[in-house]
């Protein structure tokens, strides 16, 4: 952002967000009791709502303006989890991917067949963020393909741990660093 530049935050009403084919639950008459008689709502309203960060991120994936910076923080990190892995390859396709050296398709897909091979879900799904990345930077109607991004982000990231319960938590707290990601890119601080 330049010094003096303004940043301008999407809004929605209740009729517009309703365009945005929000999941069932989020009807007209709950939006409304959800905008307590707001005419409109910015993301950092929508942040401060009683709704899950899983849906505070999907809303964050309907600001084209800035969503793939968001999407690049969370798939950034999925990607540096790849560093930790047992697969000398694996983190070699990381390392190229995160300095950027190979960010192509092509790589992803070879990596990702040798996790599909391997079993390694934490893998797969990083891969497939990192495809759905690449699919919403090339336009700016792929809302579906940024959410999808940070949905295998967070899915990987409960891959780290053993047991159910731990990868609830992990998904819970990429969800949450997720809204940090968002509201930092698309808030400001």
């Amino acid at each position: 952002m330049q010094e003096g530049e303004q940043r301008v935050m999407k809004s929605w009403t209740v009729d517009t967000m309703l365009l945005e084919r929000p999941c069932n639950y989020y009807n007209k008459e709950n939006l409304t009791t959800l905008w307590d008689g707001r005419e409109i709502c910015t993301l950092a309203d929508i942040a401060a709502m009683p709704i899950s960060d899983a849906d505070i991120v999907w809303v964050g994936c309907r600001n084209h303006d800035r969503r793939n910076a968001f999407v690049t923080a969370v798939v950034v990190r999925a990607v540096q989890r790849c560093l930790l892995c047992g697969f000398p390859e694996v983190r070699c396709w990381a390392t190229h991917w995160l300095d950027g050296t190979d960010r192509s398709i092509e790589s992803a897909y070879n990596i990702m067949e040798k996790a599909v091979t391997d079993s390694n879900q934490l893998l797969v799904n990083i891969i497939q963020a990192t495809d759905w990345l690449y699919d919403s930077q090339q336009s700016s109607s792929f809302k579906n393909s940024a959410w999808m991004a940070v949905c295998a982000a967070t899915h990987a990231s409960a891959f780290l741990a053993g047991p159910a319960t731990q990868n609830d938590l992990l998904r819970a707290g990429e969800k949450r660093l997720q809204v940090v990601d968002l509201l930092d890119v698309l808030v400001g601080s």
